[in-house]
């Protein structure tokens, strides 16, 4: 992520309600100023990028890591609501799913207009009445599974909201409102 757009993002978060609690001049409820919201915004991007803990970050930033996990919730929300709108844009017209196919075609796959996967997001610690179906077949540790759809730049065209680690692709894709209804206008030529 480049400089300019990191603050952009923080820009971005500053202006938005959800994190309130952390902007700039606010206080603890001691008087002590809060963690800067940039700070806060990059420990998120190391958790999520790089898989670091909570206790690594604490270590490396001196935010505590009940700070840092309120945060980070706040952060998720903010992804998947805000960012998500404004960042994952499936193709809605022809001529936008045309200029998507583009380098498919290229590649020998005209109509294709992007790549579909699950990708698996692992999940630290898991209630244990959701053990089991947060546990998926091929992985070691509890999960939550998400559908995306890539176009050839590994720009995010749709993606689903979390589902259970155990749910195959099969299961996935009838969750993904792209792809099905990708399906829908091909079943209907």
């Amino acid at each position: 992520m480049s400089y300019a757009y990191f603050l952009e993002l923080v820009e971005t978060g500053n202006n938005n309600d959800r994190f309130a609690r952390w902007k700039d001049g606010k206080k603890d409820v001691v008087g002590n100023p809060c963690a800067p919201l940039a700070l806060l915004f990059l420990v998120a991007l190391r958790h999520l990028g790089r898989a670091w803990t909570s206790d690594d970050l604490e270590e490396s930033t001196v935010i505590s890591e009940e700070v840092i996990r309120c945060f980070f919730h706040k952060f998720i929300q903010f992804g998947s609501s805000t960012l998500c709108q404004q960042y994952v844009n499936p193709p809605l017209d022809l001529f936008t799913a045309r200029a998507q196919e583009h380098k498919f075609r290229l590649a020998g796959l005209p109509g294709c207009v992007g790549s579909m996967d699950a990708a698996h997001v692992a999940i630290e610690k898991c209630s244990f009445r959701l053990r089991q179906a947060d546990l998926a077949q091929k992985l070691p540790y509890t999960a939550r599974t998400y559908n995306l759809v890539v176009n050839h730049r590994q720009r995010i065209l749709s993606t689903t909201n979390g589902h259970p680690a155990r749910w195959n692709d099969k299961s996935l894709v009838k969750f993904d409102q792209f792809a099905m209804a990708s399906i829908n206008f091909l079943n209907a030529k």
